[in-house]
């Protein structure tokens, strides 16, 4: 799978999971959301190309840093954010929410690979 056909993937999975409406039985789960917002900005960060091809144009004036130390630093951050997501129990989670967790962390597992 081509890089541009999977960062539009992710992308396309992101966006749902931004977008879907919490149950109106349960709370969000406030700090849930604030990974998924810190998550987003970070990828729309660190990738100002995909950024742009995501419609965020506030790193059109930046290029990917492909340096060694940049690489080892998200990799890193990725790292944590899967850390912060897996220390949630998914089964205190509203089904959205839950569904939200499952498919970032399947896309951080994969990324972290």
């Amino acid at each position: 799978m081509s890089k541009t056909l999977l960062f539009a993937s992710v992308t396309a999975l992101l966006a749902i999971i931004l977008g879907l409406p919490s149950s109106s039985l349960a709370e969000p789960n406030q700090e849930l959301r604030r990974i998924f917002d810190d998550y987003w900005s970070h990828e729309m960060e660190s990738n100002p190309f995909g950024a742009t091809l995501s419609g965020v144009h506030d790193f059109n004036d930046r290029v990917p840093d492909a340096s060694r130390d940049a690489i080892w630093k998200k990799q890193e951050t990725l790292i944590r954010f899967y850390e912060e997501l897996d220390s949630f129990d998914r089964d205190a989670l509203d089904k959205n929410d839950a569904l939200s967790l499952d498919i970032l962390k399947f896309i951080l597992k994969h990324d972290i690979e």
